[in-house]
């Protein structure tokens, strides 16, 4: 069913937070892999079934002519106006939850690209010297210390994401370009299904099957990441073929 494969990319947005795993592990007391396990779990559970209740409700109501966006189903009234109110300030507060991890990968690839590793870039202060006599094993320690702490915490490597001034320059580019897609497009619907034919296909099945892949030994997990890399190069180009062509 195309109409099906077409939608297909909505559910596959609907799912995708694995951006934000990084984020969500810090926070965790003692994030052993039961734990993170147990969290991502249940995280999936509670917004499976938000999305099961709220799917019901509307093709129980409206049946075959319910829409992308619920809301439009129903005529103006107070309580829509207030179920608007309520998605703006549901996208307000979960779009830092999308531009965090974004500019992050951002200015990490901008790091990589410019950043130098030779050692005409380090501080003479923070070379590694020739040890002699005169310098104690415990002065030399200190040093190299000191200079992995420089280059770990974005002395040199990571100068763009510890960069404050980037960073707001980043947010602010992010937020003039989702503005303008706002304002340019007028359907919810084709903005969730691009959005999940390439972004989230790309983090949810590409990249996770491709390194596992790429990184784990052979196993019969490896062979299945294998699959779910190349089912995600199928998906993205097809569901984004079908969301322009109307099967109607």
């Amino acid at each position: 069913n195309l109409r099906l494969a077409k939608t297909m990319t909505i559910f596959v947005f609907g799912f995708t937070c694995h951006q934000n795993i990084f984020s969500v592990v810090t926070e965790i007391k003692r994030p052993t892999s039961q734990r993170i396990s147990f969290v991502i779990f249940f995280s999936l559970f509670i917004a499976c079934s938000v999305y099961i209740a709220v799917a019901w409700s509307g093709y129980h109501t409206f049946g075959k002519k319910v829409q992308g966006d619920i809301l439009d189903n129903y005529n103006a009234s107070p309580a829509v106006d207030v179920a608007r109110l309520f998605v703006a300030a549901l996208v307000a507060f979960s779009y830092p939850l999308q531009c965090h991890p974004s500019r992050n990968c951002f200015l990490s690839l901008l790091d990589q690209c410019f950043s130098s590793n030779s050692i005409e870039s380090y501080p003479p202060a923070l070379l590694p010297q020739q040890q002699d006599h005169s310098t104690s094993m415990v002065q030399q320690q200190d040093q190299n210390e000191e200079l992995s702490s420089v280059v770990t915490k974005g002395g040199f490597r990571n100068r763009f994401a510890h960069s404050r001034q980037a960073r707001r320059l980043t947010t602010l580019c992010f937020l003039f370009a989702s503005l303008l897609i706002a304002l340019s497009v007028e359907s919810l619907t084709t903005v969730l299904a691009i959005v999940g034919a390439t972004g989230s296909t790309m983090v949810s099945y590409v990249l996770p099957g491709g390194i596992y892949y790429r990184l784990a030994p052979p196993s019969l997990i490896r062979s299945c990441a294998l699959a779910l890399f190349c089912l995600g190069l199928f998906v993205m180009p097809t569901a984004v073929c079908l969301i322009f062509v109307d099967i109607d």
